[in-house]
């Protein structure tokens, strides 16, 4: 099924965007902003493997939304930080954006190597190594145990920061998808769910406004993410609020699950088209 992709044919009123497409993004967007990531890591495949959408062109829808995804969240973060004008806060958030900058400038260096694998790989291998990294992704949070955590040191750990955000900025640049490894290092670290949604959201709005400078975008692109900025607005002010609703442990365990699945399907899918 090839649908028409902004970059085309749409005139970017609701009537003639493609619903398929439309309804992935609004539903992954709400899933981020309710769980605090997974919207690049459940978009992706859905994109590539259900829609027909080139890697390249799925990289540049992504990024783009999730650009507006993370940029509602920190503003409504920093909102609510404001609002509290706690003096202990304020020193958190010096020592979690010390630390999310070296996994930042990390991750820049990262994101081109990403983009020229992106145009020299074929389809194949792109997406088995979403596959891969899916499927590792999720079976890592499915086998770690909570209950061996332990409070993490104060000092950064620069090298395995530095070494976690390169890595980071290589996935942003080839699957669209920056979370997973600063997921990864946030386990590593023993940081609270609060803590670790705040590291995501400042780590990956900057990685995914690179990415979409550097794989590129026109005028019709720029017009989509226009009409999706109220969709992902209203996305993340009801994600806010469902946020606590669920139980945070048990979703993830089913979040891993679907994660791991979607990571077969696309080795299978890649496999499949040798």
């Amino acid at each position: 099924m090839n649908l028409p992709l902004p970059s085309t044919t749409l005139s970017f009123d609701f009537s003639s965007l493609p619903l398929p497409l439309l309804l992935v993004q609004t539903l992954t967007s709400l899933f981020a902003s309710t769980f605090g990531f997974g919207d690049a890591v459940l978009a992706m495949p859905l994109l590539l493997l259900l829609l027909n959408i080139s890697g390249l062109e799925a990289v540049r829808l992504v990024s783009g939304v999730s650009v507006l995804v993370y940029g509602w969240s920190v503003l409504i973060d920093t909102v609510e930080n404001f609002n509290k004008n706690d003096t202990d806060d304020t020193t958190d958030l010096g020592n979690e954006l010390k630390e999310s900058s070296v996994l930042l400038l990390s991750a820049i260096v990262g994101v081109p190597i990403g983009g020229y694998l992106l145009s020299e790989l074929s389809p194949l291998i792109i997406r088995l190594t979403l596959g891969v990294t899916l499927i590792s992704y999720g079976v890592f949070n499915l086998v770690k145990s909570s209950s061996d955590s332990k409070e993490s040191d104060e000092d950064i750990p620069f090298l395995q920061t530095i070494g976690f955000g390169f890595i980071a900025g290589i996935l942003g640049g080839t699957v669209s998808e920056p979370g997973p490894p600063v997921v990864v290092y946030s386990s590593s670290r023993n940081f609270n769910s609060p803590k670790t949604r705040r590291m995501l959201a400042r780590f990956i709005l900057p990685v995914q406004m690179f990415t979409v400078y550097k794989s590129g975008f026109d005028n019709s692109l720029l017009e989509y993410f226009e009409v999706m900025i109220p969709v992902v607005g209203v996305c993340s002010v009801i994600g806010k609020g469902l946020g606590g609703l669920f139980d945070p442990e048990e979703f993830k365990k089913l979040l891993y699950g679907i994660i791991v699945g979607l990571g077969g399907i696309c080795v299978y899918n890649g496999l499949n088209s040798v």
